[in-house]
């Protein structure tokens, strides 16, 4: 092999190793730009999961304030309800039951994904207390 053949050699065997290093700092630079979407993908639904359970909670909350009116209503302890007015009741009850059973589906949800449920006494409604507290709760 002449000088000139070896040389020829070697500088072809350089350019192949320099695209081979262009190629993997080509695939480097997608491996981190991967791990930043899914880092960011991954950040996303953390804060989708968080708003989601803070908007199931308030909602139960509110539901569970319906339901214990619209309970109250519906015993009579606060005034008589004519047929219509108590059909119109038992809808907005149903409604509501739905509701509050779709509301801790998604709770569930939340905590199933990882997400964490916090520890907090229960919410006791004065209308339920009330109505349970009553003397005619105890016929």
């Amino acid at each position: 092999m002449t000088y000139r053949a070896a040389l020829e050699q070697c500088v072809t065997k350089n350019q192949a190793l320099f695209h081979k290093s262009d190629e993997h700092r080509e695939d480097t630079v997608d491996i981190r730009l991967l791990r930043s979407a899914l880092q960011a993908a991954l950040d996303a639904n953390r804060a989708q999961m968080k708003f989601l359970a803070a908007t199931a909670h308030d909602m139960k909350g509110h539901l569970q304030s319906i339901i214990g009116f619209t309970t109250l209503l519906l015993s009579g302890e606060i005034g008589e309800v004519s047929q219509g007015q108590r059909k119109a009741l038992e809808v907005v009850m149903r409604g509501s039951d739905d509701l509050l059973a779709l509301v801790r589906d998604v709770l569930d949800y939340g905590v199933s994904q990882g997400g964490a449920r916090s520890c907090s006494p229960p919410r006791i409604l004065m209308t339920e207390m009330a109505w349970h507290t009553s003397p005619s709760a105890s016929k």
